[in-house]
């Protein structure tokens, strides 16, 4: 069991292994302890390895890592894209000169959320391929520590830069302000201090500005992922949804494993029939889920379906991807489909209300029962489920405010309409809303103020709220408007909680459900 645990999330035990190598130098930086603080850890985490093979993409390639875990005996795979904007750190190498058998270590953000897949795939922003004996490399944000520069993983100090190579990520030449920018720092001797000590024989400057954000190149994995497996378990939460517990077969391993499938009321079911609540133990079921969210890693891993399929014939095939306009048709992102006509395709918002909006650019639900052989397939849909996408964060400033319904928690509602202000926030009435959702609404004539769930406490005309105690920003201040109190419709996010409230093809919408938004 514990050899199959380490084979399904190999990517969390490299990250852990790497890690690992790390707790000495941080141990000794933070007075012999290893401190649980974020900024105590660095910005980027490396993978290494040695490729098996190189498939070009678009500007840039895929690299297929063999990785051997030297403290198990063991090995694995790992996906590496890299791109046109990769800092390659060896003189002389290049992108196009990679080749199998080469040695590489690739750095990536750490932030950036990872899709749980295998073979983990990581987006390298910092490249070494073949590096000598004498070639050592630190990628981290460094700022000022007295009159050095220390990474903020207490992995490198640097003593001096005099007659050292400073450039930016596109090579040419940087002459500013180094302390707070994520650096990429090649040297080849140091102290044996902890942390050690050196003069870099290069620097190169990812970012030009602290509040600019480092151009890490774009993986090349579809919006939607998909996990399938077996449901064995089926646990009622008490926010009204449905936790499955799916048992998975990996065939190329011959191996079992468990998963987490979070259901929600809004998540579409795409077999005609099917709901959530008609799902049994022993159903067969596929999840799809917004990859470009953040997942805890955690095992068995967990997952918002925003669709989900249950026995599905064998004539039935989905697609779950953002749709762009592509010559006569619409082609996935992911290139996995092409639609070239939706006559006699049943198109549906992802509430099951008729849809008859524009579909590029849009994040759809595509069920169809044949396609063509060609690469990608081509098909004509039976159903076309549309997603709120990623770009409906915001409501639009062509709101149609005095016919937009509310649907809080899958109910219309009666609610004053809601207006804009700057021609970007959308104002929406507080109390119908918050007791549509079951939350207490009290208010306080002598301070004008509002207190919601007995938990939130905000004020007509301030623009910070508190939760729990402590101070919220709100994107706008609340305002008084015919004896009602209207607030930024944000705020049902940002301190209620809410799991969405956004503007979707002229209705407002406030839930629980299966997060929309990345």
């Amino acid at each position: 069991m514990y050899r199959m645990l380490r084979t399904l999330v190999v990517f969390a035990l490299s990250m852990c292994m790497l890690l690992s190598t790390m707790i000495p130098a941080f141990a000794e930086v933070n007075g012999g302890l290893l401190s649980d603080s974020p900024d105590a850890l660095p910005s980027y985490l490396s993978v290494s390895g040695t490729v098996t093979e190189v498939e070009e993409r678009g500007d840039g390639v895929l690299l297929v890592l063999d990785v051997a875990f030297a403290d198990t005996d063991e090995r694995g795979v790992a996906h590496i894209n890299v791109g046109k904007d990769t800092v390659l750190t060896v003189a002389g190498s290049e992108l196009d000169s990679i080749a199998v058998g080469d040695v590489v270590v690739a750095w990536y953000y750490a932030h950036s959320p990872m899709i749980l897949i295998y073979p983990p795939q990581y987006n390298a922003v910092v490249l070494t391929v073949n590096p000598p004996d004498d070639h050592f490399v630190v990628v981290d944000t460094f700022v000022i520590e007295g009159t050095h520069l220390l990474s903020k993983g207490g992995l490198l100090t640097v003593v001096s830069t005099n007659g050292v190579e400073v450039v930016k990520q596109d090579g040419t030449p940087f002459s500013g302000e180094l302390s707070g920018l994520d650096l990429v720092v090649t040297y080849a001797v140091s102290t044996r201090s902890i942390p050690p000590q050196t003069t870099p024989s290069r620097i190169v400057v990812l970012q030009s500005d602290p509040s600019e954000p480092v151009e890490v190149p774009i993986g090349l994995l579809p919006a939607y992922q998909s996990v399938s497996g077996n449901v064995v378990d089926i646990i009622e939460r008490a926010d009204g949804g449905t936790l499955l517990v799916l048992e998975q077969f990996f065939s190329e391993t011959n191996q079992t494993g468990t998963a987490h499938v979070n259901v929600y009321y809004n998540t579409v079911f795409t077999v005609s029939g099917s709901s959530e609540k008609a799902i049994a133990v022993g159903d067969d079921v596929t999840a799809w889920y917004n990859a470009r969210l953040p997942m805890p890693m955690i095992y068995p891993p967990r997952y918002n379906a925003v669709a989900l399929a249950v026995n599905k014939p064998d004539d039935h095939f989905v697609v779950v991807d953002t749709f762009f306009d592509s010559e006569s048709f619409l082609l996935s992102e992911g290139n996995s489909l092409a639609i070239v006509s939706t006559v006699g395709t049943e198109i549906l918002r992802y509430n099951g209300l008729s849809y008859s909006g524009i579909l590029s650019g849009r994040d759809l639900v595509v069920v169809y029962s044949a396609s063509t052989r060609s690469i990608p397939p081509q098909t004509t849909p039976s159903h076309i489920f549309v997603l709120p996408g990623v770009l409906e964060k915001e409501p639009r400033s062509d709101l149609p405010t005095a016919s937009a319904p509310y649907f809080v928690n899958d109910k219309v509602i009666d609610a004053a309409p809601a207006f804009i202000i700057d021609d970007t926030f959308v104002m929406v009435p507080l109390r119908a809303i918050a007791e549509a959702a079951g939350l207490e609404v009290l208010w306080d004539a002598d301070t004008a103020g509002v207190t919601v769930g007995g938990t939130i406490n905000l004020w007509v005309g301030n623009p910070v709220c508190m939760v729990n105690g402590s101070s919220v920003e709100l994107t706008k201040t609340p305002v008084l408007v015919n004896s009602l109190t209207y607030v930024p419709l944000s705020f049902f996010r940002t301190a209620v909680g809410m799991s969405n409230a956004y503007y979707f093809e002229g209705e407002i919408v406030v839930n629980n459900g299966v997060p929309m938004e990345g």
